[in-house]
């Protein structure tokens, strides 16, 4: 009897994983006030993109809050040390994530900020036991990546981006090699079928943020206005089944 209900609960758990893995392909692009967060939850669990306007700016991962801590500018970021890029603005900077960012985030104050401002805003309070955070700073435009949280925001807090969304299946029409890939630097000699690709840009101000579906494939750039490298967060709202489909995915 025993082994019956741990195979009925192993069987429904991967059931909840294969499901979960299901994206939507709708280009659905909502908006919101910032005087209206309490409508956030409910449409992040329709799967639909969600911006959010009108939000206070937060003085946390600016070019000047790099410059006024100190104990930052021998942090690597990539290959670059924070300093080096503070003397030279156009150094090169890796378009992949670089594995250390979350050790920023909390160096930074970045997590503990998200984790206060935003977790209760995107799920139930009584689920908040059942979720967790993954939170990285970013630095320079971001080449292609899969979400794969129940919900990941992408907040701009030093210059304004243009985040591309395409579906996961896209993944047959990219290079082999494609993940750090700006998308809008890919060309036909190395990407035939670039044009099957249905994709939507989404303007993200300071100011404003981004809340993504699972699933989708994302690429961040700046918006053309400036040519100083943005600076981002990228958070990540997991549950048990969408922490355990990142270590798949990440595998």
């Amino acid at each position: 009897m025993f082994l019956e209900i741990i195979f009925i609960l192993a069987a429904l758990f991967f059931i909840g994983i294969f499901f979960y893995k299901q994206a939507l392909e709708d280009f659905d692009i909502l908006q919101i006030e910032s005087n209206q967060l309490e409508k956030l939850q409910d449409l992040i669990s329709e799967q639909s993109f969600v911006v959010v306007r009108s939000l206070p700016q937060i003085h946390l991962w600016t070019q000047q809050s790099i410059e006024q801590m100190k104990s930052l500018h021998t942090f690597q970021y990539g290959k670059v040390r924070l300093g080096e890029y503070l003397e030279d603005s156009t150094i090169k900077l890796p378009t992949t994530y670089p594995k250390n960012t979350n050790q920023l985030a909390e160096a930074t104050g970045v997590k503990t900020w998200v984790e206060k401002t935003w977790s209760e805003k995107v799920y139930n309070g009584w689920l908040q036991g059942l979720f967790s955070t993954h939170i990285e700073v970013c630095l320079g435009q971001k080449g292609l990546r899969k979400t794969t949280a129940y919900s990941t925001m992408i907040f701009p807090t030093d210059g304004n981006l243009l985040v591309s969304v395409m579906p996961e299946k896209s993944e047959t029409y990219l290079p082999k090699t494609w993940k750090g890939r700006l998308f809008h630097n890919l060309t036909r000699v190395e990407s035939p079928l670039i044009g099957e690709i249905k994709y939507v840009d989404i303007k993200v101000k300071e100011g404003s943020a981004v809340f993504l579906p699972p699933h989708w494939i994302v690429s961040i750039q700046s918006d053309g206005e400036s040519k100083k490298a943005p600076l981002f967060l990228w958070a990540e709202f997991h549950h048990p089944l969408s922490k355990l489909a990142k270590r798949i995915s990440d595998d």
